[in-house]
């Protein structure tokens, strides 16, 4: 397996992760499953930022705006839990702020479906 097969799998296996704590969210929006989207999100951002040069050019424009949107989204969400300091059970209503970067789902799917080829 290359080391860009291994981040593809990373990857898919984080976009998972992530999606799985976000339906948890959706069912009880405390700061416990909330924070564990963020943890994804890091770990994804860091694979990306670390292995962009491995990817082809259409997989690092994805990359790029993934990136960008998680630069967006984890400085909101660190301000917010750094001004409510919320515990772990508490509940959390994080919404992105109007007119920033919205999640780019078509780039997320090119990974996910590089990785199932």
């Amino acid at each position: 397996m290359s080391n860009k097969d291994i981040v593809l799998k990373e990857l898919y296996y984080q976009f998972r992760r992530a999606d799985n704590a976000y339906q948890s969210y959706l069912t009880e929006r405390i700061y416990l499953y909330a924070s564990s989207i963020r943890k994804a999100n890091n770990r994804i951002y860091q694979l990306l930022e670390y292995n962009l040069g491995l990817f082809d050019d259409e997989q690092s424009l994805c990359a790029l705006e993934l990136m960008a949107h998680y630069d967006v989204w984890m400085a909101q969400f660190d301000q917010l839990v750094q001004e409510i300091n919320p515990s772990i059970s508490a509940t959390f209503v994080f919404e992105r702020f109007p007119g920033s970067l919205s999640f780019p789902k078509e780039a997320k799917e090119a990974f996910m479906n590089a990785y199932k080829k």
